[in-house]
């Protein structure tokens, strides 16, 4: 009696374990995730490369002052970087006796060879000197005549010589104080234009190779960077430069109405090429071990599709390989794996 209670009491779980191995419970729904998507769409791109560099000179814009005779330095009135406008005086030469000298020896030389074809000439009239006598003594004139036109175009005949700013410009170098004495043709100071302005700018190697001459480059003052200069590339160099590690370029500057101070750090962002491209925001595209990819939307499922990345900004990134027909997934995008249901609206 005791073992059929038992019986009746293990009856309805038995049942109940048969019933709920048989009847498993149903799976829940596929997640959906919520996501901001956008059209891809198409612009200008712009490929470029950046370096950074500083202004200077141009090398056809600097001048040497230089005396050709000898002298002492008896006045200088400048003193180097400063600033010069044209028409200035930069500095006095006193010539040196020899050269004064030198000038008076050509003067008297030439009147005497004057006296003596005048004396020529009238023995010529009296039968006492032949024509032969008389042309040596026209070449003694004109011979003398040149000699001392050198004299002046040296300078010679001047005890004072003052040297003037040729341009508007500043003095890059001074090698010369009041009372020095200098040879001829020796360089006194360097004179540099101030429209006529280049920029070296360094550029990674990988990036130099593309660059070309010809090609425009933006020059942005880092004291001004909302005014920027449109350059030239003049020439890129063929060898790193061993102090910075870089390839050096050098960008030709317009004279224009924002002039640039010599030594002035600027960045300099060199135009490769300009096209129209396909472009989305730089977060709407990821990547793992097998590239870069993006999620598209067709209907309410979320597809990925592998891209081909172009031209970056700090916004936008161009790419290849998607449907412009869908729409990009641009947020939400980190929590999606591919065939994921999907409905939009603002993320979280």
């Amino acid at each position: 009696m005791k073992r059929i209670f038992e019986w009746a009491l293990l009856l309805p779980w038995s049942v109940a374990l048969g019933a709920s191995a048989a009847a498993p419970p149903p799976a829940p729904p596929p997640p959906t995730v919520q996501v901001e998507t956008a059209p891809l769409r198409q612009q200008p791109v712009t490929s470029i490369v950046d370096g950074y560099g500083t202004v200077a000179t141009a090398e056809d814009g600097r001048a040497a002052v230089s005396f050709l005779h000898a002298g002492q330095i008896t006045e200088l009135l400048v003193r180097q970087g400063q600033a010069v406008k044209a028409g200035d005086m930069l500095l006095a030469l006193t010539a040196d006796p020899s050269s004064m000298l030198s000038y008076a020896k050509a003067a008297a030389a030439l009147e005497f060879a004057t006296r003596e074809l005048e004396r020529t000439k009238l023995l010529v009239q009296q039968h006492l000197a032949t024509n032969a006598q008389l042309a040596a003594a026209q070449n003694a004139v004109t011979d003398a005549t040149a000699a001392l036109a050198v004299e002046r175009k040296l300078g010679n005949n001047r005890a004072v010589e003052r040297a003037v700013a040729p341009f508007d410009g500043y003095v890059v170098s001074l090698s010369v104080a009041p009372g020095d004495r200098v040879q001829p043709n020796t360089t006194v100071l360097m004179l540099a234009r101030t429209d006529r302005l280049r920029v070296t700018a360094g550029l990674q190697p990988e990036d130099a190779v593309r660059v070309q001459g010809g090609m425009t480059a933006d020059v942005v003052p880092v004291f001004a960077p909302d005014r920027p200069l449109q350059g030239i590339v003049r020439a890129v160099n063929g060898m790193i430069n061993p102090a910075s590690k870089l390839i050096d370029i050098w960008v030709d500057l317009p004279d224009s109405p924002q002039k640039l101070v010599p030594g002035t750090a600027v960045s300099v962002r060199v135009v490769l090429e300009q096209h129209v491209g396909w472009v989305v925001p730089r977060r709407a595209v990821l990547h793992d071990q097998k590239g870069d990819y993006i999620f598209q939307v067709i209907g309410t499922t979320a597809r990925r599709v592998a891209v081909t990345t172009g031209v970056e900004t700090d916004d936008v990134t161009e790419i290849t390989g998607a449907d412009p027909g869908q729409s990009v997934v641009t947020r939400g995008n980190y929590e999606l794996q591919d065939g994921m249901t999907v409905r939009e609206g603002a993320t979280p």
